[in-house]
C-alpha cells in the first residue's frame, strides 16, 4: 500500500523498464532556446491616436448612418458619428463636400486600448472590440487592394484567396528572415474531380495577452478557378 492507502502492484523495476522502452530512441532533454513558428503575428505598432468624428449640423441621421455603413475607409459607428484612425483630410476627401465632418475628440490609442474612453463612456472591453473591428476593415481593404477575392465562411468571417488567374498553379518559394523557407502551392487543380482548390486566410486582430493578428488557413473550391462552390451555410 502507498502512503495514500492506494493499492500498488508491480515493482519499481517495471516502471524503470517502461521508461527505458519509451525513451530508448528519444533525445535527451536539454535547456536551450527554441524557435516557435506561430500563426500569431505581432502588431509592431498602431496609429498614435484614434479620433471621434461627427457630421456637421444639417446632415440627417439616416444619411450619416448610410455613409458610415458604406464607407470603404475603416470606421466604426459611435453615437451619431464614428471612430477612426484616419485623418480628417483623408475622410473629408472620401465623404465629399456634401458630408462635412468635424473632429469632436481624440485620444491616444494606447490609452484607448488600456482604459477605454471615459469621456465618451467607452469601457476597455468595448474599446478593444472597436479596435478589432477597425483592424479587420483595414486588413480587408489591404487584401482587396492586393487583388484577392473574399468568401464568407460559416463563422461570418471572410476568407481571402487568389484566383487561378491571380497566381501560378506551380509551387512558389518563400523565405522568412532567419526562419523557415520552402515551397508551397497556393492554387491547385484536380483533373479527376474537375475543380480547383485555393489556399486562403482569415485574419483578426486581438490586443490581449499581446497585440497580435491571428491568421487561420482556409481552402476555397471553385469549378473554374474563379467562382467559389457552395456558400457560408453549406
Amino acid at each position: 500500500m502507498s502512503e495514500a492507502q492506494i493499492a500498488c502492484t508491480g515493482h519499481k523495476g517495471n516502471v524503470d523498464l517502461w521508461q527505458g522502452v519509451h525513451l530508448k530512441d528519444a533525445r535527451s532533454i536539454t535547456n536551450t532556446a527554441e524557435r516557435l513558428v506561430s500563426n500569431w503575428l505581432p502588431i509592431d505598432s498602431v496609429p498614435a491616436r484614434i479620433l471621434f468624428y461627427d457630421f456637421k449640423g444639417g446632415i440627417s441621421v439616416g444619411m450619416a448612418q448610410k455613409a458610415i455603413q458604406d464607407s470603404l475607409l475603416p470606421v466604426v459607428a459611435f453615437n451619431r458619428g464614428f471612430l477612426s484612425f484616419a485623418l480628417h483630410h483623408q475622410l473629408q476627401e472620401y465623404f465629399g463636400p456634401n458630408l462635412p465632418l468635424e473632429v469632436i475628440a481624440e485620444r491616444l490609442t494606447d490609452d484607448f486600448l488600456e482604459a477605454g474612453w471615459p469621456d465618451l463612456h467607452i469601457v476597455p472591453g468595448e474599446a478593444r472590440a472597436k479596435f478589432t473591428d477597425l483592424a479587420r476593415q483595414g486588413l480587408d481593404a489591404l487584401f482587396q487592394a492586393k487583388g484577392l477575392h473574399s468568401f464568407e465562411i460559416a463563422s461570418g468571417r471572410l476568407a481571402w484567396w487568389p484566383t487561378a488567374a491571380r497566381t501560378s498553379l506551380k509551387k512558389l518559394s518563400f523565405s522568412w528572415p532567419d526562419g523557415p523557407s520552402g515551397l508551397r502551392q497556393l492554387v491547385g487543380r484536380s483533373k479527376k474531380g474537375g475543380f480547383h482548390w485555393h489556399y486562403g486566410v482569415s485574419c483578426w486582430a486581438r490586443t490581449t495577452p499581446i497585440r497580435y493578428v491571428r491568421v487561420a488557413g482556409r481552402v476555397v473550391f471553385t469549378a473554374d478557378g474563379h467562382n467559389p462552390l457552395g456558400d457560408a451555410s453549406s
